[in-house]
């Protein structure tokens, strides 16, 4: 006959044992299931959507082009005028200065008639004259240097002026007298000639000296 098992409770386990059982069986039911993971609490928090910062923008690296500068604006020097020609003057000759022993004293005026600046420098060559196609009579005019040669500009309108001083034929016992009608003028460096009407006598021989004329300056 077999023996009979017997089952062992609280009362036939020492007081250790059962306390060691007890803890043992609560371990078993604490532990999970190998099959199980456990699920996140719907009280956590969700992670934090950050926006990105903007990054700084960096400039190119490649060289810019360089602009081109204006090219500089310049202003071009002002001509200087031209003497005058003989197709911009006119002559005339103003004698109410009168006279004193024997000779007579006038001003010679070469005006700009034209439309643009011209300039006159010196003294203008002064002959006697016949008529306008004849040759001169005697010597032309003797340049007197008591009044130096400067350049006088003339605007159109504006004149020069020289003192003209003629020597009467009379008083040069040697003078070989000729009618003259005309005063020829020559602007400085002009080979083209002005007239001025006048009635004298000149002497044909050039040894005599009848006319001085000074310098051109402004009227």
């Amino acid at each position: 006959m077999s023996t009979p098992r017997k089952f062992l409770t609280s009362r036939t386990l020492p007081l250790g044992a059962a306390a060691t059982v007890l803890v043992l069986g609560m371990a078993a039911c604490s532990t999970p299931g190998s099959g199980s993971s456990p699920s996140p609490s719907s009280d956590s928090p969700s992670p934090a959507m950050t926006t990105p910062e903007p990054s700084a923008t960096t400039p190119s690296s490649s060289p810019s082009a360089t602009a081109t500068p204006p090219p500089a604006t310049t202003t071009p020097p002002v001509a200087a005028p031209k003497p005058c020609t003989a197709s911009s003057l006119a002559a005339s000759l103003n004698t109410a200065g009168g006279g004193a022993a024997g000779s007579v004293y006038g001003v010679l005026t070469l005006k700009n008639t034209g439309g643009v600046t011209c300039t006159v420098t010196g003294f203008p060559k002064v002959e006697l004259v016949p008529g306008t196609a004849a040759p001169a009579i005697g010597a032309p005019a003797e340049q007197d240097a008591s009044v130096p040669a400067t350049t006088v500009t003339l605007a159109p309108g504006q004149a020069a002026g020289a003192q003209l001083r003629y020597s009467q034929a009379g008083l040069h016992p040697d003078c070989v007298h000729v009618a003259a009608h005309q005063y020829r003028v020559y602007a400085p460096g002009s080979s083209d000639p002005l007239f001025i009407p006048v009635t004298v006598d000149g002497c044909s021989n050039a040894a005599v000296k009848l006319l001085t004329v000074q310098a051109l300056k402004a009227a």
